[in-house]
């Protein structure tokens, strides 16, 4: 079922008609296995902008789906092979699939068991050759392992997602047993031209070849956005224009939070066969009053890459990122790629301050399908450094976040991380062990289970000392994790495994060891690594 599972990838949700454009899910099982065939391929694909589109990926897929087409149980067709219900007329298709995240998990301090239970429906389909759309509801309600219950205390938010709320609050404890809260995604993708593709819609992005990104991640919430992607010979052009939320800010008199403006522009241009570079540009702009209101300007919708910096210099009061991105393919399906982020907004108030010089990072990291000439043996090793208050700015308007959440890496800035990968697949069986070990920096031992979110501390800013920031804190996590494909149309699958969390400084240590079984849908990545 595994390789009906990869040659299907092209047809999910929306049927096998190239020009109905819509998104692989942002999940990275499933970029993996598109990379695998992308490398295998003559020509360079782009792989650095995901969610991948349909479309670009159906080309490489020539075989029709026929594995059990003549399975007469009703019941096991849907559960195995099919979607749950399907609709397909000449000029339009509708597909309706549950979505289960269903997990039990014991953990060695936890007296109970701990839960998450997460229910959803995805409506997905197309309207003529050139319309495609797809939209997701969840409902979860979860028990964190205890780290995270103690992120969820210190951010207020629930990870990758937004707001909650606690119940079943046992007496004589401080952290609630469970966490109920809601998500949603959708997208409405039309094909303006065979080169062009416009999307509105909410949801995630990530910008890169690698485990994470420093540029733009799905560590976050989702976002409303419009998107534009123009593909013209060995390069590919990317716009977007973003609305983010920031939970820190004063209501005003009107509900709900205070919104920022966030642009981003990618150019991927594929120079060789076996070489891709890319540039990249990203600005969260400043808000016009002392409360975080930020209006919306015509120049905003200037799709110019560069075009921001250029204006405005790099010594603005608007947060502008700049990035690169390269990727090498090698011989023997190896790959090694890397990035590059520079953040170039200066702060006024900080001139003085050291690590205003050097508010960078980088990524280097290596892939190797059917590693060792082993089938479906695939290893990867990544490093990534960032600089403290990176992604950072003097007022929480242009702070690089999103619901008090990273963009890019959940750690956020003033780290260093080796992150190691190693998975194997026997026909629907898959087994993957990962290690992750950091260094970053805080301000007290209280923020060991909170992750060094260290965007701009005001206090160090003004007095000029970054000597606040000088406990050292070391971090270890691993996982094992066996799996088994029950549906490749919506990557069902049942999994268990164990992991271990490590995080110490001179004052604290806090371990984590649990062991999980679930059914899952494999729609989203929900890392927990940090």
């Amino acid at each position: 079922m595994r390789n009906t599972f990869l040659l299907i990838l092209s047809l999910l949700f929306i049927g096998m008609e190239a020009g109905a454009q819509n998104l692989v899910p942002l999940h990275r099982y499933r970029s993996r296995d598109i990379e695998k065939y992308m490398i295998s391929q003559p020509r360079n694909y782009h792989t650095a902008m995901k969610p991948f589109v349909i479309a670009d990926t159906s080309r490489l897929f020539k075989q029709t789906y026929t594995r059990n087409g003549e399975e007469k149980n009703w019941w096991m067709r849907k559960l195995r092979y099919e979607n749950l219900i399907m609709v397909e007329k000449e000029n339009y298709r509708l597909t309706i699939d549950p979505v289960l995240h269903f997990e039990l998990s014991k953990n060695r301090d936890v007296e109970e068991l701990l839960y998450r239970n997460t229910r959803a429906f995805m409506v997905a389909g197309r309207i003529g050759q050139n319309v495609s759309f797809q939209s997701i509801l969840y409902e979860n309600q979860v028990a964190f392992q205890p780290y995270v219950n103690e992120m969820i205390q210190t951010k207020e938010i629930i990870p990758h997602a937004a707001k909650y709320k606690p119940y079943e609050i046992p007496v004589g404890q401080l952290s609630p047993v469970g966490y109920d809260y809601s998500m949603a995604e959708g997208v409405l993708s039309w094909n303006a031209l065979p080169q062009l593709n416009l999307q509105f819609a909410q949801g995630k992005h990530f910008v890169g070849d690698g485990y994470r990104s420093l540029l733009l991640s799905d560590n976050s919430y989702s976002y409303p956005f419009f998107k534009a992607m123009l593909t013209i010979g060995p390069l590919q052009y990317t716009s977007m224009f973003a609305e983010l939320l920031d939970f820190d800010l004063p209501h005003g008199t009107e509900s709900g939070y205070r919104k920022k403006r966030y642009q981003m522009h990618y150019l991927s241009w594929n120079t060789t066969p076996w070489l891709q570079v890319g540039l990249f540009e990203s600005v969260v702009y400043h808000a016009e009053d002392s409360t975080g209101y930020s209006g919306f300007k015509a120049n905003y919708l200037n799709p110019l890459i560069l075009s921001r910096t250029a204006e405005y210099g790099l010594d603005t009061k608007n947060n502008i990122l700049l990035g690169a991105t390269m990727k090498i393919t090698l011989p023997a399906r190896i790959q090694i790629y890397g990035q590059y982020v520079l953040d170039a907004t200066a702060n006024p108030s900080a001139e003085q301050v050291t690590a205003e010089e050097t508010r960078q990072g980088y990524q280097l990291g290596g892939k190797w399908f059917d590693a060792l000439g082993i089938q479906n043996l695939y290893g990867q090793m990544e490093f990534n450094s960032v600089s403290i208050f990176t992604y950072g700015h003097s007022s929480a308007a242009q702070n690089y976040t999103h619901t008090r959440q990273a963009l890019t890496h959940p750690m956020g800035s003033g780290f260093n991380e080796f992150v190691a990968i190693l998975a194997y697949s026997v026909k629907d069986f898959e087994l993957e062990v990962q290690g992750n070990l950091a260094r970053y920096k805080t301000k007290t031992a209280e923020d060991i289970s909170a992750g060094s979110f260290l965007m701009y501390d005001q206090e160090i800013i003004e007095q000029d000392d970054l000597s606040a920031l000088s406990l050292e804190n070391e971090f270890a996590y691993g996982h094992m994790q066996l799996s088994y494909l029950l549906n490749p149309r919506t990557d069902l699958r049942i999994c268990a495994g164990a992991a271990l969390r490590i995080n110490q400084n001179i004052n604290r240590e806090s371990i984590d060891a649990w062991v999980f079984f679930g059914l899952r849908t494999f729609l989203s990545n929900q890392l927990l690594d940090f």
